[in-house]
């Protein structure tokens, strides 16, 4: 007995494994990845991570906090002092804070990596600080 073609491709396309769902990536406490169902705490920096921490200083409110690696947009109205706790892994290359304040004088802040101040710019200044790995 013969099958038409299209019995063929359904029965070929219907063999193919379901991929696995990749496990979110390890990043701190309260952070969430927009696309993953979960969030969590891991339980300690794996091996060839490090443990970052940005903080935007000052007083009074931001229109926005932004980091790289991304932990999701942190909303207008956000009152500082901010601060925000990630492990990452060796392929990230470089780490970024932008604080855009609400008040005048502008937020400050800082980027330490595994409890070393790396980057920081002072309460008024740019609100923006950057590390790039060497």
């Amino acid at each position: 007995m013969l099958l038409p073609i299209s019995g063929l491709l359904v029965l070929a396309v219907s063999a193919l494994p379901t991929p696995a769902l990749a496990d979110p990536p390890a990043y701190g406490p309260d952070t969430c990845l927009q696309g993953y169902p979960t969030c969590g705490t891991p339980e300690g920096p794996a091996n060839g991570s490090h443990r970052v921490v940005f903080d935007a200083t000052g007083s009074g409110e931001v229109f926005s906090i932004v980091t790289d690696p991304d932990t999701g947009l942190v909303g207008d109205h956000t009152p500082l002092p901010f601060s925000r706790t990630l492990d990452i892994g060796p392929d990230v290359t470089m780490l970024q804070i932008v604080a855009t304040g609400r008040d005048a004088p502008g937020p400050g802040c800082s980027i330490s990596l595994d409890g070393t101040v790396v980057a920081s710019q002072p309460i008024g200044g740019s609100g923006h600080c950057i590390y790039v790995f060497p």
